[in-house]
């Protein structure tokens, strides 16, 4: 059956796109230095090396998933769920932190996570523990815009991009997914749910990469790339009506990529 596409199938984007300047100008406030994650120089093939490294750390994750999928499934759900409690207690505290003293942080921070996990457990309240995620992995994705050098966000972009396709087509997304139900299930934690469709926290997370990575060069290019992640996500939508799953990243990563590039040459 086809589905009609409506509104609820935008909102997770356009949270997205409305949540990056929020996001940007907290950590603008707080004038904080970000760690490096670019292990290597910023010339030659630094870029194309800290890309790989990136890619062969979240790869060999992969690997652990399914190895834990086939032996020990309790303890995968479980270390999903810890990871995922996890990171939305460590963000919210970093955010709150710049906005509130500390103390007060903590106890926001604890109670998000809290109640992130009680939501998890019970099972309910998807939405909310969805606007919870994706507020999360927003944030998370400006960080690692301001920790990656321009060339290497490039390089990792494009590199998760293509692995993304590997990843749904012939490795740890497409094993998962045998059984989509019990997959769902599984990666609850990592999903952000909006309706029929689902996002994975990394397809969150490079959006507002992108997005920050524009912002931060100015605001036309950050409505530029806006909609060119939004036709790159109607163009997913379209080709989602004839798929049961596809990747989420290359079409409008490369899209957005390339608006980017374009401004850059042009201006």
């Amino acid at each position: 059956m086809k589905r009609t596409l409506t509104l609820t199938y935008y909102f997770p984007l356009a949270a997205t796109v409305t949540l990056v300047p929020v996001f940007s100008e907290i950590l603008r406030i707080g004038n904080l230095e970000t760690p490096n994650l670019g292990v290597f120089p910023e010339k030659g093939m630094g870029p194309v090396l800290n890309a790989v490294l990136w890619l062969s750390i979240t790869a060999l994750f992969g690997l652990l998933m399914v190895f834990l999928l086939r032996r020990y499934i309790n303890a995968l759900k479980a270390f999903i769920m810890a990871i995922s409690v996890y990171t939305i207690f460590a963000i919210s505290n970093f955010y709150l932190g710049i906005l509130v003293f500390f103390e007060l942080s903590m106890i926001l921070s604890v109670s998000i996570a809290s109640l992130s996990l009680y939501l998890l457990i019970k099972n309910r309240y998807t939405l909310l523990y969805s606007i919870i995620l994706l507020a999360v992995m927003v944030g998370l994705g400006i960080i690692f815009n301001s920790s990656f050098e321009d060339t290497t966000k490039i390089a990792v972009l494009i590199a998760y991009s293509l692995f993304d396709i590997y990843s749904v087509y012939k490795g740890m997304i497409k094993i998962i997914f045998e059984d989509r139900g019990a997959a769902m299930t599984l990666l609850s934690p990592l999903l952000v749910r909006f309706g029929p469709t689902a996002l994975g926290v990394g397809d969150v997370i490079f959006y507002s990469l992108l997005l920050s990575y524009a912002l931060g060069m100015s605001q036309n290019l950050f409505l530029s790339a806006s909609i060119a992640l939004i036709v790159g996500h109607t163009l997913n939508l379209w080709i989602l009506k004839h798929k049961r799953i596809i990747p989420a990243l290359p079409i409008p990563v490369m899209l957005t990529l390339s608006v980017i590039q374009i401004f850059k040459i042009l201006f």
